[in-house]
Parts: C-alpha cells; sequence; structure tokens
C-alpha cells in the first residue's frame, strides 16, 4: 500500500510539473517574439527554451537574423537534447501511469480474490455442515455448563442446610451437658456409683458378670 501511495504521489507531481511548464509556454507565447530575448538569460524550462531556440532557427532560415555556423550547430544540439528531456519524461511518466496501473490492479485483485475465496467458503458443503456441528456442540455444552451451575446451586444449599443441623445439633448438645452439670452440681444426695459399661451391657442381655453369680 506505501509503493502503491509512493507511485501515485510521484505520478502526480511530474503531472503538476508538465503543467508548470505548459503554464510557461503559453506565456511566452502571449507575450510574442520579442519577449524572447529577454528571457534567454532567464532560468527557463527546456520546453520553453526549445520554442525559443526554434524560433531562432525559423529567422535564420528566413533571413531576417542570420546566425553564424557554430551558433547554428549548438542551437540545433540544444534542440536535439531538449527533445531527448521532452522524451525521457514523457517515459518516465508513461512508466509511472504503468505502475500505478499494475498497482491498483493488483489491489482490486486481492479485493476480488479475498471475497472469491470467502464465497467458497460460505458455499462449501463439508464446512457448512462442520459449522452447524460445531454449533450444536456449543449449544449443547452451554446446556450441560447451565445444568451443572443448577446442581452446584442445589449441592450447596443442601450442605448448608446439614451445616445448620449439625450446629443447632451441637447447640443442644452444649446446652443439655450445661443443664445436666448444673443439676449435679446443686443435689446434696449422693450419687450412686455408676456400674461399669460392660455391667450394664450385660445386665441390659438379661446376664451377670461372674463375680456376682
Amino acid at each position: 500500500k506505501q509503493e502503491h501511495e509512493d507511485l501515485k504521489r510521484k505520478h502526480q507531481m511530474a503531472l503538476d510539473d508538465l503543467r508548470a511548464q505548459r503554464a510557461k509556454i503559453a506565456d511566452l507565447e502571449k507575450r510574442g517574439p520579442a519577449a524572447a530575448p529577454a528571457a534567454a538569460g532567464a532560468n527557463l524550462d527546456w520546453e520553453a527554451r526549445k520554442r525559443m531556440l526554434l524560433a531562432a532557427l525559423e529567422a535564420d532560415e528566413a533571413g531576417e537574423t542570420p546566425l553564424a555556423g557554430d551558433d547554428r550547430r549548438r542551437i540545433e544540439e540544444a534542440i536535439r537534447g531538449a527533445e531527448q528531456i521532452a522524451a525521457e519524461k514523457d517515459r518516465e511518466i508513461a512508466e509511472l501511469q504503468q505502475l500505478l496501473d499494475q498497482q491498483s490492479g493488483q489491489i482490486g485483485g486481492l479485493a476480488v480474490g479475498a471475497a472469491a475465496i470467502a464465497q467458497l467458503v460460505d458455499n462449501d458443503a463439508i464446512i457448512l455442515e462442520e459449522r452447524e456441528k460445531l454449533s450444536r456442540l456449543q449449544a449443547e455444552w452451554e446446556g450441560k455448563l447451565r445444568e451443572a451451575e443448577v446442581d452446584l446451586s442445589v449441592e450447596r444449599a443442601r450442605i448448608a442446610r446439614q451445616r445448620a443441623e449439625i450446629e443447632d445439633k451441637l447447640r443442644e448438645i452444649q446446652q443439655h451437658a450445661a443443664d445436666t452439670h448444673a443439676t449435679t452440681g446443686t443435689s446434696s444426695e449422693p450419687r450412686p456409683p455408676s456400674k461399669p459399661a460392660r455391667g450394664r451391657w450385660l445386665a441390659r442381655l438379661g446376664l451377670k458378670e461372674e463375680d456376682e453369680a
């Protein structure tokens, strides 16, 4: 893209140069032949100088202002040089225009190629099938994710209820233990010795220990 812009800018500069030269030529033509000698010492562009030299040759051929042999030869060489410069400028402008057209064609071709590839991709049956499959899988996994979130919320609520129940039971046990301790501490009657746990279980089963038999 940068190369395309550079070529476009160079082409525009060349065209502006030609327009400026044509404007100078038109100005010289309006001023007439009398302006040519005065302009000879000025910094004229090559097209204006060529016209001035041609006018001098025409005057020499008409016998109005005869030229010496060396002067005529220098004028002819200057005209040939001016024509060569003009040809080089025309060739440069043509090359720039060609490059500019090529760049424009390449950019347009890339755009057309990209659009064609996109159209082929959109119309390919296998690609369409894979896209539909991916869409179905995406919808399926989104549904599973929502179900998992619901299950997780239910499980969290269940755990919270169980935790609250356990905490309530712990508080009841602690309160019962505190009440029992308070009752035992205020009673004046001695408590009978408690039987060992093993003896209590044997008594519940209707059995006695050997030393009590």
